[in-house]
């Protein structure tokens, strides 16, 4: 049976989602996300604790991930791929340092 959340929304939390879990490294800190579809069929990656959207997963054309570009088509084992690969561009951009303090300083449920 897999695990359930409530994602946050500014008018309060959703109905239960049922996801997968799945664990990331931002630096030195290991983080426990869920991974699941939203109700468009897109794969999206969040911290089950607070409820919080991490990222959108976005598909992929000619190999290179791009904004536009739909994850409904993607498998489980696909969609866990793009979700670490966005997860740890983030971390490029902004620092592990940055992704832990917005990731700790959610708010928790």
């Amino acid at each position: 049976m897999k695990p359930e959340y409530r994602m946050r929304f500014k008018t309060g939390f959703s109905e239960p989602i049922k996801y997968t879990p799945i664990a990331l490294c931002a630096g030195d800190v290991k983080h426990k996300l869920a991974l699941h579809r939203d109700t468009r069929g897109e794969w999206i990656l969040a911290h089950p604790e607070s409820g919080t959207k991490v990222l959108e997963v976005h598909g992929y054309f000619e190999k290179l991930p791009t904004l536009n570009m739909s994850s409904r088509n993607m498998g489980l084992a696909e969609a866990r791929k793009a979700a670490e690969a966005q997860f740890n561009a983030i971390i490029r951009r902004v620092g592990a340092d940055k992704v832990n303090s917005v990731i700790e300083k959610a708010p928790r449920s």
